[in-house]
């Protein structure tokens, strides 16, 4: 990990904002292995702060300007759409 920001958990993971690497690392509690569940192909960029919804992620994807939904068992980035908001 190379300067990691957020954390989050759940079903038994932690997941990891892995900053300068641009990924979201996956931290299995069952036999600590680690991945890469997104990022490291341009898709996010110093990914900080996160938090577990549903199937899924929510990442401040902070050089992007953006927030993403990462799906947790996938690893799909998608800009995080709100239906019906203003702005």
């Amino acid at each position: 990990l190379q300067h990691p920001l957020g954390v989050a958990a759940a079903d038994n993971t932690v997941y990891v904002a892995d900053s300068y690497n641009h990924k979201i690392k996956a931290i299995s509690l069952h036999g600590s292995v680690v991945s890469t569940l997104a990022g490291g192909d341009g898709s996010l960029w110093e990914p900080s702060g996160l938090d577990a919804w549903g199937d899924h992620l929510l990442v401040a994807d902070t050089n992007h300007h953006r927030v993403v939904t990462v799906h947790r068992q996938t690893g799909e980035v998608r800009p995080l759409s709100l239906s019906g908001s203003a702005g």
